[in-house]
């Protein structure tokens, strides 16, 4: 949800478009989100806690919500796009319109020019992905293989942007609460 957020921040409001579509796009963007939730035992922390005792595995979620929640979405979105059409075509009229002045236009997010991250990079990253896919219920072998991805990406910063680690590591203690304390919550 924060990366679409940060995502329409710099290519969608910084256009300036009326209160009415800006607070609607970002409303679709939270409904969204959180409606798709629902597709597995993993996204939503309700879920999250009773999956287990339940037995609520990814199958049991895609066809009990999961397919209802997609239909959602495709409909929400439907709707959003009919009802904001001509919003949508004017923003893009103005953004072409701005690229195209020789000033390469205010309200145009710039385009910075950098170096593409190598292809070694990003393949490290998800062999890290993948491992902390395959060991996470086991927190020693999880717990060192973030300590060297950390490493690696202090090794190869030039690389990279920055790493941000408060937010996540926010989302972390709040998920790591819901699992402590869910379980004295059994009844």
């Amino acid at each position: 949800m924060t990366i679409g957020a940060l995502l329409l921040a710099q290519q969608f409001y910084a256009l300036k478009p009326s209160p009415r579509f800006a607070y609607a796009t970002l409303g679709l963007l939270f409904v969204n989100i959180s409606v798709g939730g629902t597709l597995t035992q993993f996204a939503a922390p309700p879920v999250l806690m009773v999956a287990g005792p339940w037995g609520w595995d990814m199958v049991f979620m895609l066809t009990n919500f999961g397919w209802k929640a997609v239909i959602g979405i495709v409909i929400a979105t439907i709707l959003h796009f009919f009802a904001f059409r001509k919003e949508l075509e004017a923003l893009d009229r103005q953004r072409v319109d701005a690229a195209a002045s020789p000033s390469g236009g205010k309200n145009v997010p710039p385009k910075t020019k950098t170096r593409p991250v190598p292809v070694w990079i990003t393949l490290v990253h998800l062999g890290f992905l993948g491992f902390t896919v395959f060991v996470a219920h086991h927190p020693p072998l999880f717990i060192g293989g973030f300590l060297f991805f950390l490493a690696f990406s202090q090794a190869t910063a030039h690389h990279q942007g920055k790493l941000e680690l408060k937010a996540l590591l926010l989302v972390g203690f709040f998920l790591a609460g819901l699992a402590v304390h869910g379980g004295l919550r059994g009844w």
